[in-house]
């Protein structure tokens, strides 16, 4: 007996016994010969699965072995313990992030460059073999430091998954979406053989939802069912069943991100305010990548001021006041109340005869009204200009 199973130029063919595995080559060979396609034998392979009297490394033209192969990308030999897989990706993801640093790129398109080339691969695995959180951390750490192009994060690392809109920079939460898909994989399994599996292995962890005629099987679930079950447990204690039954993937993990992580804590004092979608404006603003990630750090209040590095522990020589105004420099104190500042911000506004919003609100989420003049990109361009002559004055940049 022999079944195949076939997806693009993969194909796996599943033999009962070896005179099925003989039969099985002879049919290839005769159908090579009339069509005159060949195979490439050396990149093929044989698996021994299940209780075999010999199992030969090499039979009917095939290197055999006693692990499960590659197939579409996934390492089946992982399936029952895929830390070792894990550790390996969450090496590579790390060279790919390194290789993207030469790059001059904004915080917004390396959260971009994460989503889109980092992750994919990583999740397309993720949707076979099960992950720990501690794993998934460590992928998440990569990520991390890649956006901030640092060695160590500035802010809570929650922040970071909150979508831009919300004050944050839309990255991908890998446990959040490893929870939406195990609860899809429940809840619109239709394959007959997958669905026969929950329900003799699920009906003792689950019985509220999965119903079953056959005895319970006794025994732990692990793996990837046991995913599964946690998954389903923590949606059901966060939103109603007819919700789960109805909610659409992309909305469902969309109100999980809101749920599970906290709102930005730079965010909470200025709620309610016009201006809320700030980063979304600035992120599509035609400015060079380095001033939206000056935006962003000025937003979510890790601009490296001397006061917020003394509050982290790095040592900043001499005092931490401004060398103007002899004043702690703080951000409001940079933008605002220093000299230069001050200077600043009145010749701009006598010349474009425009009140703009000059308070720590407004330097945050710049409230100002565009229907025929950017004034918002004017005064994000005005904010950088302030931040990087404090720059060049601090490192003692001539140029």
């Amino acid at each position: 007996e022999v079944k195949i199973l076939a997806y693009a130029d993969d194909i796996a063919v599943f033999c009962t016994n070896r005179d099925s595995i003989r039969e099985a080559t002879n049919v290839v060979e005769k159908f090579c010969n009339q069509t005159g396609c060949q195979i490439n034998w050396g990149k093929s392979s044989g698996y021994w699965h299940g209780e075999w009297d010999i199992s030969p490394d090499f039979f009917s033209r095939l290197q055999w072995t006693d692990l499960p192969t590659r197939y579409l990308g996934v390492p089946l030999k992982s399936y029952r313990d895929p830390s070792t897989h894990w550790n390996e990706e969450t090496l590579r993801a790390r060279e790919k992030a390194d290789a993207w640093q030469g790059r001059q790129l904004s915080i917004f398109s390396r959260a971009f460059v994460c989503n889109v080339f980092l992750i994919s691969k990583i999740w397309y695995v993720m949707n076979v073999l099960c992950a720990s959180r501690s794993n998934i951390q460590k992928i998440h750490r990569v990520f991390a430091v890649f956006l901030w192009a640092s060695t160590w994060e500035k802010t809570r690392r929650t922040n970071l998954f909150v979508s831009v809109k919300s004050g944050g920079v839309g990255l991908v939460h890998l446990f959040l979406r490893q929870v939406v898909s195990r609860f899809i994989f429940l809840r619109d399994q239709n394959d007959i053989f997958l669905r026969t599996v929950m329900q003799m292995r699920l009906q003792r962890l689950l019985p509220g939802i999965i119903v079953s005629s056959c005895e319970n099987m006794c025994g732990a679930v692990n793996g990837y069912l046991r995913e599964v079950v946690l998954s389903f447990r923590l949606l059901e204690v966060r939103f109603s069943l007819e919700y789960l039954y109805n909610v659409p993937k992309k909305k469902l993990y969309k109100d999980l991100v809101d749920i599970m992580l906290p709102p930005p804590l730079y965010r909470v004092p200025y709620r309610g305010g016009p201006g809320q979608n700030i980063l979304k404006r600035v992120k599509m603003m035609p400015v060079r990548p380095t001033v939206k990630t000056f935006f962003f750090k000025l937003h979510s209040n890790t601009l490296p001021v001397k006061t917020w590095l003394h509050e982290k522990g790095i040592f900043v020589p001499w005092t931490t006041n401004c060398l103007l105004c002899k004043q702690p420099e703080t951000i409001e104190h940079v933008f605002l109340d220093c000299w230069d500042a001050i200077l600043f911000w009145d010749v701009l506004q006598r010349t474009i005869k425009k009140e703009l919003p000059l308070h720590p609100y407004g330097i945050r989420f710049l409230p100002v009204d565009r229907k025929e003049v950017p004034y918002d990109l004017l005064m994000l361009l005005g904010l950088h200009s302030l931040w990087k002559t404090r720059m060049q004055v601090r490192h003692a940049d001539i140029n």
